[in-house]
């Protein structure tokens, strides 16, 4: 047996992680066992403690002592290394990245191996795949261990490099295959997997001074930006843009001169000029097909600048911004992100303050960009990023490092430095760490001779084999320069440098939309960790920011992709090999890394949370209500029009629960209520989730209860729909025996509220909740809908007064969450919990200390909030409306009336929003109103994902809801564009976030109302009343409506 699994493994080794992960589901636990490494390590009572707390996932009828005794046996035959397992160094050529989520699916919460890629100095590799690392439950390690412990960070980007004028210059004389090398090598699918790229209206790397020439720019540079971009375009990507000014022309400036800069930069009449020519610059790019994504004010504005600038202090750019430029560039591209950006760590939190208050500037600008990294320089960083866990920073220069690079004797343009590599893999890890969103470097090629062209001259030593003086370290060190790619002009040759390799273990998989995992490395050194802190000497030297060795031990920097699964990325500097423990939640793997290396891990989400971490980007998802379970507004030809209430009376006078036409009535329903056209809509406009509201009695079925049966074959077939798309499911428990709610359709029947006064129906439910989690480990169980379904939600709104009741909604989830946890596993599945209070008070801090109580069961429950414009407020008789009025919900109050969550650090859910107001908005308005919500969800800290209300909604023509009907609102039948239109990244674009109100999150309530501050047309009566509303016949609030 054991023979027969090496040879699987060994057949396995080349095939994607798709089927490797399948063939792995089967029932194998044995082998997986026995494939651990560090056999040394096993004791007797960790086998015994292992298979008694997992043999319920996997071992099935195998017997306890006879899993011992093979174990033992096999292990008295092996003579393991007292160092540790040793990592197969079979070099494979790298072949093609894993599948998207949904064609992975497995049942084991271990999950699949981590795929390896490596770079290493002593054996030459170059992004090199390895063999694959298992995971295994946790373990004792005397070593360092890199712990990936899930909380959510920034959301990157990209990677990229700058298009300067000396790069497009040397690109345009490579012969055309070399020319494809570069562009392949970058960008295309073969390549590194760069996305960003910057350009600059002016610059030192240049073949003279800035002249305001778009034509000499459109003719020299742009034919590099479209090659790159056509390359992305060819793969279904885009290039995404940082536009950086240097300098204003000299006529511009106090001191009509270039260089050196001038305080104050500009003359006060041409401000605007200035600010206007930006914004007619950036439109150009725009008119080509390349439209910018973001923008920075200025390059550089300290007085260290060593070509043209315009130095402004920190509140000098914020008045630019603020007053001249921030207004003129929203009014022509609202889409565009404005970065401050300062030279040195000494402004940085200068500008974050200014980023917080600025009267006119904080409106406009996201963060912070930043160019180089010193130890100050990510300390400030990480200070700004705590005290504003939304700005957003960016390394958009990677220089700081070759500006104090010394180089080693015997380099040469062909070969580059390793060291260099490595120093540069030290300086994005630091980076990322600090809470970048994206990184750039610095010039994408330059030639070999003179390192450029640059005209000023700012490289003392152009060539790569430089001089030494008598102390053998190279002179001029401050001001060398090199490229991850370089080129030899004479020959037309192009050779890549050590650093592209280094770079691409971060570009390559650290995908666009990725978002960061708090990870930590521990036990790898004396004196450092791996959050990119800097030596202050080594070895005698004076500090050489940038440089990277053993000093720094093990680093790494983890990313959840936007596919599902997690690369890390771990560096060795150090002349020796370490070992180390990769952690994930409850597994492990036992990993090592060679000296003078770089490596890549990557692995399925599996063992921490269902729902990304908890964290990372909020996926976006539609709720299928109306299905399996009816409501009377949602079927109106049915049901409202007929005076019927909900679903059991609906049954009733069809016959009753068994009589052929009431089963022929659900059955077409079930049918083509949800269809896979459906599907295929939602997920190319980017629904990647559904919350599927059921009843109990498709779980507990008895006929007497009234309903019919047979709803569970509808809702197999729906996962098996999803599973081929790679989309993910929750099932809500949104009706219980007795109802939950009084006078709610939603609860199957239209009565008073008896669930939590019955005790009959109370213990129902409960097993309902047993059934409903039996129901899902079954799905697990078939290869057709395994790894669907994600989360089980206990029960949907049930009335807040029996909160504190006996029975009750806290003795309820108290109970049932540990019964439901033996089931359904942390690390696989979220439990949602519904709280209907207001504020968000009492059920926030009731989670949070639950989660702190029982971290074992509470891991991955999630506070489930519905967020309505349409319960009262906006419903009172003769209250004015317009657009203004919800913007400033959405902006100003939402996230109050949300703040008590992300305060105590409480994962959250939005389970139910929609576009209704009580108002029939115009399109414009839908667009705005649901991209200001989506961006505020993405903004909130722990936010997990939402659900709009609802996919669709059977109404009359011309009549009610369309607002909540999302295959209505969607192009091209409706306003709303694919969310990947959508800038998602700055909350309510568009709106001066400076003119909120001001609201207490202890006491806000979920109805209050919401007006900006300022100019009375902001909440001016431009609408219609309510009351004329509802004379027209539009929608005033979920389940209720007026003709």
């Amino acid at each position: 047996r054991l023979r027969a699994a090496a040879a699987a493994r060994a057949s396995m080794a080349a095939a994607p992680l798709s089927d490797r992960a399948v063939a792995r589901r089967g029932p194998a636990p044995l082998e997986r066992l026995l494939e651990y490494v560090p056999y040394d390590r096993i004791g007797l009572p960790f086998i015994e403690a292992f298979f008694n707390r997992y043999q319920h996932y996997w071992i099935g009828g195998l017997g306890i002592f006879g899993v011992i005794a093979v174990i033992c046996g096999l292990c008295l035959s092996l003579s393991p290394s007292p160092s540790g397992p040793v990592i197969r160094h079979t070099v494979h050529a790298p072949s093609p990245l894993p599948a998207p989520a949904g064609s992975v699916q497995q049942v084991s919460w271990l999950g699949a191996p981590a795929r390896v890629w490596q770079t290493a100095k002593e054996t030459g590799e170059l992004i090199n795949q390895k063999a694959d690392v298992l995971f295994v439950p946790d373990f004792d390690f005397d070593g360092p261990v890199v712990n990936i412990t899930g909380s959510r960070g920034q959301t990157i980007s990209g990677f990229g490099g700058a298009f300067s004028e000396a790069s497009a210059r040397v690109f345009r004389e490579l012969p055309l295959d070399q020319q494809q090398m570069v562009l392949e090598g970058y960008f295309g699918p073969g390549g590194i997997g760069y996305t960003l790229g910057r350009v600059d209206m002016t610059g030192d790397f240049e073949v003279n001074d800035f002249e305001g020439d778009w034509k000499r720019e459109r003719r020299v540079q742009l034919p590099f930006v479209i090659a790159a971009n056509k390359v992305l375009k060819d793969q279904g990507k885009r290039l995404q843009l940082l536009a950086t000014q240097w300098s204003p022309p000299a006529w511009m400036k106090t001191n009509a001169k270039m260089f050196p800069p001038a305080r104050p930069c500009l003359r006060s009449m041409v401000s605007a000029t200035w600010a206007q020519y930006f914004v007619e610059w950036v439109s150009a790019y725009h008119k080509e097909g390349l439209p910018i994504w973001a923008v920075t004010v200025q390059h550089s504005s300290n007085e260290d600048a060593l070509s043209e600038a315009c130095l402004l202090t920190p509140e000098e750019e914020a008045d630019f911004l603020g007053g001249l430029l921030g207004p003129r560039l929203r009014a022509a591209h609202p889409d565009v992100r404005v970065f401050f950006s300062h030279h040195g760590r000494k402004y940085a939190e200068r500008w974050a303050e200014l980023l917080r208050s600025h009267p006119s500037a904080a409106g406009y600008a996201v963060g912070l960009a930043f160019q180089g990294s010193t130890e100050g320089d990510l300390e400030a960083l990480q200070r700004v990023r705590r005290q504003m866990p939304n700005a957003q920073l960016l390394a958009s220069e990677a220089v700081g490092l070759r500006r104090r690079w010394r180089w080693p004797q015997g380099a040469t343009p062909a070969t580059g430095a390793w060291a260099l590599g490595e120093s540069y893999a030290h300086d994005i890890l630091g980076d990322l760490n600090a809470g970048s969103v994206g990184w750039i470097d610095w010039n994408l090629i330059i030639n070999d001779e003179r390192i450029g062209p640059n005209h000023v001259d700012n490289v003392w030593d152009a060539a790569m084999n430089l001089l030494v003086d008598d102390d053998e370290e190279p002179e001029h060190e401050d001001n060398v320069w090199d490229a991850a790619m370089m080129a030899d002009l004479s020959t037309g040759e192009v050779h890549r440098h050590p650093q592209y390799y280094f770079i691409g273990h971060f570009s390559k998989f650290i995908l666009p939309g990725s978002m960061h995992i708090k990870s930590t490395a521990s036990g790898a050194s004396s004196s450092q960790s791996s959050r990119g802190r800097r030596r202050q000497a080594i070895r005698g030297h004076r500090p050489r920011p940038g440089a990277c060795d053993a000093e720094d031990g093990l680093q790494s920097t983890t990313f959840l992709r936007p596919d599902g699964f997690l690369a890390t990325v771990v560096l060795n500097c150090g002349d020796q090999p370490l070992h180390f423990k990769l952690l994930h939640g409850l597994r492990a793997a036992h990993a090592s890394i060679p000296p003078h290396a770089i490596q890549t891990y990557l692995f399925e989400n599996q063992g921490t949370s269902p729902f990304r971490d908890l964290g990372g980007e909020p996926f976006i998802g539609v709720n299928f209500g109306g299905w399996l379970l009816l409501e009377d507004w949602m079927w109106a030809s049915q049901m409202r029009d007929r005076s019927i209430q909900d679903e059991w009376t609906l049954v009733q006078q069809h016959g009753g629960s068994r009589h052929p036409r009431a089963v022929r009535l659900l059955e077409e329903h079930w049918d083509s209520f949800v269809t896979e056209a459906d599907l295929d809509r939602l997920r190319q406009f980017g629904i990647t989730h559904v919350r599927v509201p059921i009843g109990y009695w498709l779980v507990d079925y008895d006929p007497a209860d009234g309903f019919v049966d047979g709803g569970e074959r509808y809702l197999a077939r729906l996962l098996r729909w999803l599973s081929v798309r790679g989309m993910r499911c929750v099932l809500d428990l949104h009706a219980l025996p007795g109802a939950q709610a009084s006078d709610q359709s939603f609860t199957g029947r239209y009565k008073k509220a008896e669930f939590f006064t019955v005790r009959s129906h109370y213990e129902r439910g409960k097993r309902a909740m047993l059934k409903l989690a039996e129901l899902i480990v079954s799905y697990e169980l078939r290869p057709s809908t395994a790894g669907v379904v994600v989360g089980l939600e206990l029960v949907n709104e049930p009335a807040w007064p029996f909160w504190d009741t006996s029975p009750g909604i806290r003795e309820l989830y108290e109970t049932m969450v540990p019964q439901i946890r033996r089931l359904l596993p942390p690390q696989r599945y979220a439990i949602l919990l519904n709280f209907m209070e207001s504020p968000r008070t009492t059920g926030s801090a009731w989670l949070a200390s639950m989660r702190a109580r029982d971290p074992l069961n509470y891991a991955s429950v999630v506070y489930d909030a519905h967020v309505y414009h349409s319960f009262g407020d906006d419903n009172k008789p003769g209250l004015s409306w317009n657009p203004k009025i919800d913007s400033c919900k959405t902006c100003c109050r939402d996230p109050a009336v949300l703040a008590p969550l992300a305060d105590k650090n409480v994962p959250m859910v939005i389970g139910e929003y929609s576009l209704n107001t009580g108002f029939p908005g115009d399109p414009s308005f839908f667009v705005e109103y649901f991209r200001n919500q989506l961006s505020l969800w993405a903004s909130i800290p722990g936010m997990v994902g939402s659900f709009f209300w609802n996919h669709r909604i059977l109404r009359n023509p011309g009549g009610w809801y369309k607002e909540m009907s999302l295959l209505e609102l969607m192009a091209p039948d409706g306003p709303l564009p694919p969310v990947s239109q959508m800038n998602l990244t700055v909350r309510c674009v568009g709106n001066d976030l400076s003119m909120c109100p001001v609201f207490n999150p202890e006491k806000v309530l979920w109805t209050a109302e919401c007006k900006w501050k300022g100019s009375p047309e902001l909440h001016a009566g431009l609408g219609k009343t309510n009351q004329q509303a509802r004379q027209e016949g539009a929608r005033t609030f979920k389940g209720d409506s007026a003709q």
